[in-house]
């Protein structure tokens, strides 16, 4: 298996990865537009930073109860090896930063990267990058 460490990230050691939205429809249009994201990825986040806490390790537990019995073992063995323990995302991709960024933080694995990305203050109002993607894009 290929060498990591704990700064480096690539498709073969992102174990887990979310992002949220504000509504129902933008989850929908991930789905369509980004299928490498699976539905328990995508959260439609809560305004009450409490309850978005809730929902991130709601997210992680279905993401790692998702993953093959043998393939967690082969990851635990090596995450051993390394000295890595994964207790969080390895990649949060965030829309929206304010109240979002210590619960994203907190539930990061050791290594793992937060991205920010957009914003309601800076975005243009017309057809933009598909941020999700390209951010993908990069990590592959």
């Amino acid at each position: 298996s290929p060498s990591s460490s704990s700064s480096s990230l690539s498709p073969e050691t992102v174990i887990s990865i979310v992002t949220s939205v504000s509504t129902q429809e933008k989850k929908e249009f991930l789905l369509q537009t980004c299928p490498f994201l699976k539905p328990n990825q995508i959260i439609v986040r809560s305004a009450n930073s409490g309850v978005y806490d809730a929902q991130l390790t709601e997210a992680l537990q279905s993401i790692q109860q998702q993953q093959q019995p043998q393939q967690q073992q082969q990851e635990e063995e090596e995450e051993a090896e390394e000295g890595k323990r994964h207790e969080g995302f390895d990649v949060i991709m965030d829309a929206i930063g304010g109240y979002t960024f210590k619960p994203n933080y907190n539930h990061l694995s050791r290594g793992g990267r937060l991205v920010t990305f957009g914003s309601s203050d800076f975005t243009p109002m017309r057809d933009t990058v598909n941020w999700p993607k390209l951010i993908w894009k990069y990590l592959r």
